[in-house]
């Protein structure tokens, strides 16, 4: 980077010092461990991505519901920011069957990176396991982040989206933020929004989830499981830069 073009300064955007592993310590290929570490990293950034734009919404929470272009776009941003982070899990959970199906989560480089990352850590770490392998009554909750994933997130389905619409603008009691399919059109991207969608997206996690519970759960997990990445993956590289090390002074 250049002194002459510095980065903008960016809210919460502190990081540690650039450090650097030898490059080849992720040679092993798709079917080792390394392809998962590779995974869980990627999952890492991912998922802090979507909490750090969570956090800056936090920032600007309006105070009230209200027929506002402002309130309402940050309504559809906050409803955006949910269903991709709940998408990221399931993604997550896909590589981790996937990564199971080949014997990489008993791995005892990644067994030995999850036993140094503590208790928390570790649950958390559990917990994924237990939905990449379908036990411990994940069911329900991956059948839901499945369905976010599927018909919210990462997929525009026509049929669920007509009928959160239909459900927003035709089935629910008339109120002051549905009586009218409200948009912001301006001469630029900036000032332009269709709060319409946003509030049919609304519908849609409505009836996804009705009563907010499986949101709530998810959410919950989000942090927590990131942490516990965050440490597997440290762990992970230290190791094994500590055994390539060991064996070139053997040499």
């Amino acid at each position: 980077m250049s002194d002459e073009h510095p980065l903008a300064p960016c809210p919460d955007f502190d990081l540690a010092e650039l450090q650097g592993y030898d490059p080849t310590l992720l040679l092993g290929g798709k079917d080792s461990a390394d392809s998962l570490v590779l995974v869980l990293a990627m999952a890492f950034n991912d998922l802090k991505g979507m909490m750090w734009v969570g956090e800056q919404l936090k920032k600007c929470k309006p105070a009230e519901a209200a027929v506002d272009a402002r309130v309402g776009q940050w309504a559809g941003m906050n409803s955006q920011n949910k269903r991709l982070l709940t998408g990221i899990l399931f993604e997550l959970i896909v590589a981790m069957e996937s990564a199971d199906k080949k014997g990489l989560l008993d791995d005892p480089a990644v067994t030995s990176a999850v036993d140094a990352a503590g208790q928390s850590a570790k649950g958390a770490w559990g917990l994924l396991v237990a939905a990449a392998r379908g036990k411990d009554g994940s069911g329900e909750m991956k059948e839901f982040i499945s369905a976010v994933r599927n018909r919210s997130a990462f997929h525009y389905d026509r049929t669920l989206l007509s009928d959160g619409y239909r459900k927003k603008f035709s089935s629910d009691p008339k109120t002051a933020l549905n009586e009218k399919a409200y948009c912001s059109v301006g001469t630029t991207m900036e000032q332009t929004r269709w709060h319409f969608v946003d509030a049919a997206s609304q519908a849609v996690q409505e009836i996804l989830d009705p009563n907010g519970s499986a949101f709530a759960e998810a959410n919950e997990h989000f942090k927590a499981m990131n942490v516990a990445l965050k440490h597997i993956v440290e762990n992970y590289m230290d190791q094994k830069a500590a055994t390539a090390e060991a064996k070139a002074k053997a040499m």
